[in-house]
């Protein structure tokens, strides 16, 4: 049986850095507010998975220690979760209205509603 802290031996990954990733990829902006319940759940798996991948690179990019990879987990899921989000928002939209669509992306990099 693998240790609580190593569930994926050989992965270098830690189940509380998986956790922080889970509750990173939890968190929300506008975009993810805005997106439909299928956008949501991809976006938050999707981050997740970032995370995932993407934390013992970093950890190892810049010799992060235990409790800043956890952090570091954190802020790449919750990242994640609004950029994947936002092209899942911005997709609905486009179908519907273009216009709107490239009008509300705008809206997002001005910092306007």
């Amino acid at each position: 049986m693998a240790d609580m802290n190593d569930p994926l031996p050989g992965a270098g990954v830690s189940f509380w850095t998986m956790a922080a990733g889970l509750v990173g990829s939890l968190l929300s902006l506008r975009t993810l507010v805005e997106s439909g319940p299928m956008a949501r759940a991809l976006a938050v798996i999707g981050a997740w998975s970032l995370s995932f991948f993407l934390t013992p690179m970093a950890a190892e990019w810049w010799a992060l220690t235990v409790k800043a990879e956890r952090a570091a987990a954190l802020f790449i899921a919750f990242v994640g979760v609004n950029v994947l989000a936002g092209i899942g928002t911005f997709t609905t939209k486009f179908r519907a209205d273009p216009t709107s669509a490239v009008e509300w992306l705008l809206s997002l990099w001005r910092g306007r509603k």
